[in-house]
């Protein structure tokens, strides 16, 4: 027994939304492939949402000139600190030259003497003698204290232990261009006390931290927020 005409018009619409719905979800695949870089425009053979893939490729490249922007202004303030590294350097050796007219050329010893006679120092390693005399001629926040502010013995001491708080730093970044928020928060801190920072490329810093901050913060509040959610929990909308 043949279908009837009701029957044939069913089917084909059954059909035809079928079809339809197959040919949106390729076109969709195509968008995305197109999106990625998978494919090109000359090698999708049907026509897809122009506009909805000029506006996806739009904001992506908004979102990677933001994220090379956020590298460029840590970047800055590495190579901020890698030039103060290279000037306390300078001025390490300039003071330890002219310390060694007066002390001969066991500098640290000659210091150890004269700043450290109160204590054995004899069984100390050279770094742990200069770390002892920057516990004397220096302060907690590293500043040199009052009564040897004069003294080159002092501003060379402090000298080297800045040398000890940046170098790892940039050992620790050499070859990055890409810093977690922790890393990022270290960098800013250690930045702030520089003199010879920009103070612009300071404020991004800590404006794009925080902005980090605050989004890392959203996305594991959404995340605890669905996690609490109890597995087969079914909703009813009124």
């Amino acid at each position: 027994m043949s279908d009837s005409p009701r029957d044939l018009t069913a089917t084909f619409d059954q059909a035809r939304r079928h079809g339809t719905a197959v040919y949106d979800f390729d076109l969709r695949q195509d968008e995305i492939k197109l999106d990625e870089g998978v494919l090109s425009p000359d090698q999708v053979s049907r026509q897809v949402n122009p506009s909805r893939i000029a506006h996806n490729i739009q904001a992506e490249s908004q979102r990677k000139a933001k994220e090379h922007a956020d590298r460029a202004v840590f970047m800055m303030l590495l190579d901020t600190i890698r030039e103060r590294v290279a000037e306390l350097e300078d001025q390490l050796q300039r003071q330890y030259d002219e310390l060694a007219q007066k002390y001969g050329t066991n500098v640290v010893d000659g210091l150890a003497m004269t700043f450290l006679s109160d204590i054995d120092v004899s069984g100390l390693s050279e770094e742990q003698k200069l770390q002892a005399l920057a516990d004397r001629l220096l302060d907690g926040d590293g500043r040199i204290r009052e009564e040897y502010s004069h003294l080159t013995e002092a501003h060379y001491v402090q000298s080297w232990q800045q040398l000890q708080t940046l170098r790892p730093v940039l050992a620790k970044y050499e070859g990055r261009n890409d810093l977690t928020v922790d890393e990022q928060r270290e960098v800013l801190d250690i930045a702030m006390d520089l003199p010879n920072v920009d103070q612009e490329n300071l404020a991004l810093a800590a404006e794009n931290l925080a902005a980090r901050i605050a989004l890392a913060n959203s996305t594991d509040t959404t995340k605890a927020d669905q996690e609490s959610i109890p597995t087969g929990t079914n909703f009813q909308f009124q």
